[in-house]
């Protein structure tokens, strides 16, 4: 009898855990970039790529913290968090700086200024990594910076953008967020905007 009831409950563990294996439905929120809602395969994605919950009704000023340590930037709008997502800030070297600051410009299309490659006249790499400043730029060649889209400028050369996250510091400096997220920040998001890092 034991042995019966023994079989029993590990049967139903297994059925209960084989559910676990089946696919989950897509994960919606109610994302405000243009008339496309961003949709995650799973829950997974979700906290992985981040989320965007702007209610309508919420009213008050926003705010946007990046947390180096946590390596994770929240939007709150009149104190309520509505956006979070991973980023990768400065390395060693390239720090991002901490202190309270205001978005200054936005440009969908930003390209360094700093970091680059060059190209021929053909549009091929000639050299990927070519910092501008470093040496002279050869004749026929001409600089191409690297790609910060959906960038918006928190201090000096210092922009939110579009690019690799990896969720530790590798960057030059700016903010990094995964692509989905820069866009849905960047479209709602105006100048004068308060950021603080921390």
């Amino acid at each position: 009898m034991l042995r019966l009831v023994a079989a029993g409950l590990a049967l139903s563990s297994l059925v209960s855990c084989s559910d676990l294996l089946k696919p989950k439905p897509p994960v919606a929120a109610s994302y405000l970039y243009g008339d496309d809602p961003v949709t995650f395969k799973s829950p997974e994605e979700r906290l992985l790529q981040g989320h965007w919950d702007n209610d309508p009704s919420l009213t008050g000023p926003l705010h946007i913290v990046i947390d180096l340590k946590q390596q994770k930037i929240i939007y709150y709008k009149g104190g309520t968090e509505i956006g979070l997502a991973p980023i990768s800030t400065g390395k060693e070297g390239h720090g991002t700086p901490r202190g309270n600051f205001k978005i200054l410009a936005k440009d969908a299309k930003k390209r360094s200024n700093s970091y680059g490659e060059l190209v021929d006249s053909a549009g091929n790499v000639v050299d990927p990594d070519f910092v501008m400043g470093s040496k002279p730029i050869p004749a026929g060649l001409k600089y191409r910076g690297a790609p910060m889209f959906s960038g918006m400028q928190i201090v000096g050369g210092f922009w939110m953008h579009e690019g690799e996250v990896t969720g530790y510091p590798v960057s030059h400096g700016c903010i990094r967020l995964p692509e989905k997220m820069a866009k849905i920040f960047f479209a709602n998001t105006p100048i004068g905007t308060p950021v603080t890092i921390r």
